[in-house]
């Protein structure tokens, strides 16, 4: 949410208000940290994204970009990305570094990740319906040729649809248009062909071909619905084809992992960013199959004039088979096993590499020990 306005900054984003930052009774939503003062998933999330200096991934384009919200223009940047497999190991045909400089106050693109953009045409030969018809028929759009067309009645509001057979994932169309043309038009989707439900619109529409892409959906029909007219005659369309989602990219286990970071002129990480990404961008089953983590934990209570924190450093050991994913840190004491809260944490739910560790803080205050010690339940998603 908060990635999704820094990538419109200032371009049709200019803020973002949250309802219900903190929910005021114990739930399972909403909150950042909860009745209890503890720290959710989404807080982590969120300090992520709202770091003053920032990188970040657009999933829709597979841009990385920099947010820069300071006052201070920064030059001398390196920017790079990782890709890690479910088996921790990296994938280096995706790997990236590029030299850059950030403006104040501005998101400026970086590079694409070169995942596979290939889509499959999923209309081709299929079935296609029309408001009306005043040339060729409108099976003609579906049927792969680029010397046949159909056109509608000469009128706004007229529409052509693709009965996809089944229901599928669609993540866009190719409208490939003839001299007639819609200027404003909307893309639909259904699967009882009777209620329809929008997925893009445009009042800019420049005829010729045109490849739109949306998140993915399930349907079984997509529409084009004219709106407005281009020029004089009907909507006329040589083809229309339904775009599958992207197909996977070679060499990528079904889900894997995104690392990014941001150093400055000096080599300092300033910014790191971590993604999971699936093949199918609805599916991140494949976490399941992740080997179980045996993690390294070492720690100490250092108190001072009230005040307690546990120095804590987590190790995921080289010989690991695997990713540690999610990995969430909680203090409770020894006493009666209750959680020490509240707490303020340093870093919670991240995730490590083979060979890699993770210092964090928790500071409390001492009475909330009662006079007795703690200890660590580190525990990653898998």
């Amino acid at each position: 949410m908060y990635e999704g306005w820094l990538d419109r900054m200032w371009e049709d984003a200019s803020g973002i208000m949250t309802w219900m930052g903190q929910s005021a009774y114990p739930s399972m939503v909403w909150q950042t940290y909860d009745y209890y003062y503890d720290l959710t998933g989404a807080y982590w999330g969120v300090k992520s994204a709202c770091e003053p200096v920032h990188i970040l991934w657009n999933p829709v384009t597979d841009v990385v970009k920099v947010a820069n919200t300071t006052a201070t223009n920064l030059s001398g940047l390196q920017a790079e990305v990782t890709i890690y497999n479910l088996d921790g190991k990296i994938v280096p045909a995706y790997s990236k570094t590029v030299s850059m400089d950030s403006p104040s106050n501005s998101i400026t693109d970086c590079f694409a990740i070169d995942f596979n953009k290939e889509r499959k045409n999923l209309s081709l030969n299929k079935p296609a319906y029309a408001s009306s018809t005043t040339h060729g028929d409108a099976s003609l759009v579906t049927d792969g040729k680029s010397d046949t067309r159909w056109a509608a009645a000469v009128a706004d509001n007229e529409w052509v649809y693709v009965d996809l057979g089944s229901v599928q994932p669609v993540g866009g169309v190719r409208l490939d248009w003839e001299a007639s043309y819609g200027k404003a038009y909307k893309i639909q989707i259904s699967n009882d062909a009777q209620n329809w439900k929008e997925v893009y619109k445009t009042d800019e529409g420049i005829g010729g071909p045109e490849e739109i892409t949306f998140p993915e959906v399930d349907a079984r029909y997509v529409r084009m619905f004219g709106i407005e007219r281009g020029w004089w005659f009907g909507y006329s369309l040589w083809s229309f084809d339904v775009l599958s989602g992207t197909q996977p990219s070679k060499e990528l286990s079904d889900v894997h992992f995104i690392r990014l970071k941001l150093k400055d002129s000096t080599g300092k990480v300033i910014s790191e960013n971590n993604y999971w990404r699936g093949n199918d961008r609805l599916d991140f089953t494949a976490l399941n199959s992740l080997p179980k983590a045996d993690l390294k934990v070492s720690s100490k209570l250092v108190k001072n004039a009230g005040k307690a924190e546990i120095q804590a450093t987590i190790t995921h050991p080289k010989t690991a088979k695997g990713v540690a994913f999610a990995i969430h840190v909680q203090a409770v004491r020894t006493s009666d096993g209750e959680r020490i809260l509240p707490a303020i944490v340093n870093d919670d739910y991240f995730t490590l590499m083979p060979g890699e560790s993770k210092n964090v803080s928790i500071s409390f205050d001492e009475a909330l020990l009662n006079g007795g010690s703690y200890k660590l339940v580190v525990t990653p998603y898998n």
